[in-house]
């Protein structure tokens, strides 16, 4: 009969313990990130125009945009004046709506 060596066999169960508590751990990162939606756009958008009313226009200028990276908007005031034209750029993280 094979001698059973105690260290090992405690060694063994305590990976396969820290393994499954792990797991459950990692397995609910991962669920709960991922069910994530992003705003619509025109939510993003109507976000936009609420904080600046004046705007004569808004360009999404990254419609290709990966899950890691902010939308990126460009904004236009028309005040009659070419070199202000351009009022500015605008990133927004489409999940969280944060600027």
């Amino acid at each position: 009969m094979r001698k059973i060596n105690f260290t090992r066999v405690l060694i063994f169960s305590l990976h396969s313990w820290l393994g499954l508590i792990s797991g459950i751990f990692l397995l609910l990162l991962g669920l709960s990130g991922s069910a994530g939606q992003p705003w619509p756009l025109d939510t993003i958008y109507r976000s936009i125009g609420q904080q600046h009313p004046n705007l004569t226009g808004i360009a999404w200028l990254n419609p290709n945009a990966t899950t890691e990276e902010a939308y990126e908007f460009r904004l236009y005031q028309n005040d009659g004046k070419i070199s202000t034209y351009d009022l500015g750029m605008m990133s927004i993280d489409p999940y969280s709506g944060k600027r």
